[in-house]
């Protein structure tokens, strides 16, 4: 059991490395993984994992007072390396989190002006289902010869 759980734990591991650590397109900033983005906070986390590690082994393999239970020296050693970390993040010189200046400023984008529209004043939402101009009645036929033409001579 052991042993399946360290497999899953290096895989797990493993395929959040690959996550956290993909690089960004070239030329770009602020783009790829957690790690590529925010480095400072990356440095405090894989900091704090390996602090509350190695606490947690010296906890569970050091020789304590007797009357001293292991759960509550490992607790209160948790609480104090991560407050330690909060107070870090709080106070980091320049502060802990990049912020990227976007590839260009919203306030510089010019307005566009609507296009025209093409139909007269006035008619701009008439409907169109009805024609502008009446019908006329069908033309007489064509087929009778006419008075002006002679038949044959």
């Amino acid at each position: 059991m052991t042993a399946v759980l360290g497999a899953v734990a290096v895989v797990a591991g493993t395929l959040l490395s690959v996550w956290l650590l993909r690089p960004g397109p070239p030329g770009t900033e602020g783009t790829g993984g957690l790690a590529t983005r925010q480095p400072r906070a990356t440095w405090l986390v894989v900091g704090t994992l390996a602090a509350l590690g190695a606490y947690a082994w010296w906890a569970r393999r050091g020789r304590h007072r007797r009357g001293a239970r292991r759960g509550l020296v490992l607790a209160l050693g948790a609480l104090a390396l991560l407050g330690g970390a909060a107070a870090a993040a709080r106070w980091w010189p320049g502060g802990l989190l990049r912020e990227y200046e976007p590839p260009f400023d919203p306030a510089d984008l010019e307005e566009v002006p609507a296009p025209e529209s093409s139909a007269p004043p006035g008619t701009a939402g008439a409907p169109t289902s009805a024609p502008a101009t009446p019908t006329t009645a069908a033309a007489t036929p064509t087929t009778a010869p006419s008075a002006t033409t002679s038949g044959s001579p």
